[in-house]
């Protein structure tokens, strides 16, 4: 294509300066008919006068032949321009040439007051008639909606000028009634206009939708705006997207569009700290229903304990080997109370500080790498204007310093002062509670790691905003599976201990499911979904058993085994469980999670969930089924009852869960589907002209998990000062 052109060029030129028989002048916004052939060419002289303009020259005809074609030559000095009536591209999708009798181009005026000339040849030895018009193209006006037809031969042109000193940013919106897919490229209003498709401006494509955010301070008095229709669709549907293999097809590829541009005057800076007093007054709101709980509940004395002695002698299982090397097991009643789990108090407690440690030397690891790989992506797409490298909500994308849209970072703030606050709130249980004998033990350490969690959320979710894209969204999520793990680990610690999961076998757990999340997310396949299932429910199943032995599974089956084998009594009587409330408490999350499983499956095959939503579904599932089991048994079950404090948590989380939930799922992008499709899912700000839903998303979800903290760290206030020989484990 480019040997091409370079040919037609130098044909142009080659009439042009040789023979060319006549001379006129043209006028603007006039069709004119020239008749020619290869023994007559034309050339038309336009006088623009001494105002820089920009012109739309159109060129068509219905008897010119792409063997034979007309030669159309623009010339002002050096400023050169030409192409061929009819137009032949290449169409790269299924590797044909397209021909299009009807053709124009965008031809930019210098303003010295020199005239330039439009020069047509051909080489048919026949008759060959073709029709021109040169018009000058307007200035776009704020407010006002403009309708044109461009064509991949057609492009069409616009210039705004900024109306207002006060203008931060303009948002061009773009629509289309038609499934073509388009290019739209910003240029500095200079000359010369590139018409056609270019790298080295502002650039994104558009199928129904599209919209574009300028900052005034890059583009001076203002700046132009190209639209042309794309060959073939592909790029709409698969660029940065390989998993979408369907590509829109259309005979017709002329498209009607409407263009429309509004100036945001208003001051971000009154929307930035207007948000930031809203969640710091939030959080003074917090720390006083704390105060008024605390002043309006009754206080009650407890008996202190040295972390370094147990309370009674040691009953829990554990392997252990004698001199013999032989593995025995010490016995449990058939009654558990929280005291026989609850004997190595001083380990326990440097085991719950491990997973605060371990998740903070995690953070930092994954942290840094992140925040640098982020960095370079917007440099990238910066200097290359390429907008459909991030998945923005370009309706609604406020750029500020390097980042292109900076309201979805800064939106993660709540994050961070609520995990903050969280902190704090830890640190005065433990003032409060640490040291009693009575009660169920307090893992502060995992309640701390709970709370850098939320705080890393907020840092690796600003991280994923800065260029969202299915390559970055696994950032947006690893801490929430951390903190979806804690909070089961948190509630299992509650009454179990001596025989809690320790914390390089969490992590181990959870970083094999951040592998398969990420293979999931880079590769799409199904076969990862089977796979995620065959590790996952064998992974319940053992954990189950675990939790039902309080020890070593193998050496607890392998008993039962030798029971089977050995035993006289009946098959049934000996796989009777022993613990019948317990046993269902282990039987329920097994068969919960077969569903979740099956449900995820078939949502990620219908194309609903992406696959690291899918793992996110059966982590937060398994962390609210805990929740509910544990409660249940709570309060149903042994009638322990709950504060009401703990009460006023469980219902402010479920009222913002549920407002959360409603902000999340009205979703402004989709990274899962091609850029130009996400696009149609954009909508303007709803809050101070600065956030989206999306960023509401972030405030609401921000409150939710700190008041579902608040309940975990509550729930067992009302038995702080019960004997632990009183308390039934569940």
């Amino acid at each position: 294509m480019a040997a091409f052109s370079s040919r037609c060029v130098i044909v142009a030129f080659f009439l042009v300066h040789c023979y060319t028989d006549g001379h006129q002048s043209g006028n603007f916004s006039q069709v004119m008919q020239f008749v020619l052939n290869s023994s007559n060419n034309t050339r038309i002289h336009f006088h623009p006068g001494y105002v820089k303009n920009v012109y739309k020259i159109n060129a068509w005809s219905t008897d010119a032949t792409s063997k034979e074609p007309v030669y159309v030559v623009v010339e002002q000095d050096t400023n050169i321009l030409s192409w061929t009536v009819p137009l032949t591209l290449a169409n790269s999708f299924n590797n044909t040439d397209n021909v299009y009798d009807n053709t124009s181009r965008i031809f930019c005026d210098n303003g010295w007051g020199r005239h330039f000339t439009v020069t047509l040849s051909t080489d048919s030895p026949t008759n060959v008639t073709l029709y021109l018009l040169v018009k000058k193209e307007y200035n776009f006006n704020t407010g006002d909606k403009y309708s044109v037809s461009v064509s991949p031969s057609q492009p069409d042109y616009f210039f705004y000028r900024f109306s207002s000193n006060q203008t931060l940013t303009t948002v061009i919106r773009v629509n289309s009634s038609s499934d073509l897919c388009l290019f739209a490229s910003i240029q500095n209003h200079q000359c010369p206009v590139f018409n056609l498709e270019v790298s080295r401006s502002v650039h994104q494509t558009i199928l129904h939708k599209g919209a574009m955010r300028i900052r005034r301070y890059e583009y001076g008095e203002g700046f132009s705006l190209v639209l042309v229709a794309r060959m073939d669709d592909s790029d709409c549907i698969q660029k940065y997207n390989p998993l979408d293999k369907s590509v829109l097809r259309e005979n017709s590829r002329t498209s009607h569009v409407t263009v429309s541009i509004r100036e945001i005057n208003g001051n971000r800076t009154v929307a930035i700290f207007c948000m930031l007093g809203i969640i710091v007054v939030t959080c003074l709101v917090a720390v006083l229903v704390v105060c008024v709980f605390h002043m309006c509940g009754k206080a009650a004395g407890g008996t202190r304990y040295d972390e370094s002695e147990p309370l009674l002698p040691r009953t829990v299982p554990e392997e252990q080997q004698d001199d013999g090397n032989e593995r025995r097991e010490r016995t449990l009643p058939d009654k558990l109370m929280v005291s026989h789990l609850a004997q190595n108090l001083q380990n326990n407690s440097d085991k719950s500080f491990g997973y605060m440690w371990s998740l903070l030397h995690v953070g930092i690891f994954y942290g840094l790498p992140v925040t640098q790989l982020v960095w370079t992506y917007q440099k990238i797409a910066n200097k290359y204007g390429d907008e459909d490298m991030c998945y923005y909500n370009y309706l609604c994308a406020n750029p500020l310093w390097i980042f292109g849209d900076f309201n979805h970072i800064y939106s993660n703030v709540g994050y961070i002062l609520m995990g903050a606050l969280f902190l704090c709130m830890v640190a005065h249980w433990k003032s409060k509670y640490q040291g009693l004998s009575t009660g169920v033990p307090r893992h502060y350490g995992v309640f701390n790691a709970m709370g850098l969690a939320l705080i890393g959320e907020g840092v690796l979710s600003a991280c994923y905003h800065v260029c969202p894209s299915q390559f970055s969204f696994q950032f947006d999520v690893t801490f929430m599976y951390l903190m979806a793990v804690l909070c089961m680990v948190q509630l299992y610690e509650n009454r179990h201990s001596d025989v809690s999961l320790s914390t390089s076998h969490a992590f181990m757990i959870l970083g094999a499911f951040i592998f398969i999340a990420t293979v999931g997310l880079l590769t799409n396949e199904v076969a990862l979904v089977a796979i995620l299932i065959i590790l996952e429910i064998p992974l319940c199943i053992f954990l189950s058993l675990k939790a039902y032995f309080f020890g070593p599974v193998w050496y607890n089956l392998g008993n039962l085994i030798s029971q089977l084998q050995n035993s006289e009594d009946s098959t049934l009587h000996i796989l009777k469980p022993q613990r019948k409330a317990r046993f269902i408490c282990v039987v329920t999350p097994i068969a919960i999670n077969i569903v979740l499983s099956t449900v995820g499956c078939y949502l990620f095959v219908n194309g609903v969930v992406d696959f690291g939503t899918l793992i996110l579904i059966q982590l937060m599932g398994n962390a609210f089924l805990h929740t509910l089991i544990y409660f249940f048994f709570k309060i149903r079950i042994y009638r322990e009852g709950v504060s009401v404090e703990n009460v006023f948590y469980l219902f402010l989380s479920i009222i913002l869960w549920g407002i959360g939930g409603h902000a999340y799922f009205q979703t402004r992008t989709q990274w899962t589907e091609s850029p130009a499709i996400s696009r149609q899912r954009n909508e303007e700000c709803v809050l101070f002209d600065f956030y989206d839903v999306h960023d509401l998303w972030h405030f609401w979800s921000a409150g939710a998990l700190y008041s579902t903290f608040m309940f975990l760290l509550t729930l067992d206030d009302n038995v702080a000062y019960k004997n632990r020989n009183e308390m039934a484990v569940f």
